[in-house]
């Protein structure tokens, strides 16, 4: 998709990860 600000490349040789963190603005309260 050329409307992207990146994109993933397919992996050429062994293995990849993707990893996600999230940040909260507010503290959270549960």
């Amino acid at each position: 998709n050329h409307a992207t600000l990146h994109h993933g490349m397919k992996v050429r040789k062994g293995v990849k990860y993707v990893i996600t963190k999230w940040y909260r603005e507010n503290e959270w309260r549960g």
